[in-house]
């Protein structure tokens, strides 16, 4: 094996493993790789970005045997939608590439992107019913809170006649 310094590394579990700041041969840049990979039989020795096509790019987007289109709906039964880099409203995405249809919708409606205070209600609460007409814009989280808060009120006014 080469002279290379490894250092050690504890887990949470109570074993360790090892890791060495190695460059990459082809484009020089150096990055921590683990003692694991490096002893593997598939080991290039090359960074993830001169990788490339080696491993991993090949499932990006419409590749990936999973891919929908760019679209899902999470657990809160949000939809979401991917965004490309050169998208005017790139800026509103999660750290997964991903905006929520409902304020991507209203974005479009303005003409500009939502600032992270802004909140869109549905005003039929259904929230997969992303059409204009059913979205409202709020300032702000306070504003959303009071705007239920009297809509209660109302309902239980409603119901008490």
């Amino acid at each position: 094996m080469d002279n290379i310094t490894w250092i050690r590394f504890p887990r949470k579990d109570g074993s360790t493993q090892f890791k060495a700041f190695l460059a990459c041969p082809r484009c020089n840049r150096k990055r921590w790789v683990w003692k694991a990979r490096y002893t593997s039989i598939t080991y290039t020795g090359l960074c993830s970005s001169c990788r490339g096509g080696i491993t991993g790019s090949q499932n990006i987007g419409g590749k990936n045997g999973r891919w929908r289109g760019g679209r899902y709906t999470d657990k809160r039964g949000y939809v979401s939608v991917k965004l490309h880099k050169n998208d005017l409203f790139y800026c509103m995405i999660d750290h997964h590439g991903y905006v929520y249809e409902h304020r991507l919708v209203y974005a479009q409606h303005l003409g500009r992107p939502l600032t992270a205070e802004e909140v869109v209600h549905h005003e039929d609460r259904n929230k997969v019913n992303n059409d204009i007409g059913n979205l409202r814009l709020f300032h702000n989280s306070v504003e959303h809170t009071v705007y239920h808060a009297q809509q209660r009120r109302l309902q239980k006014a409603c119901v008490g006649e």
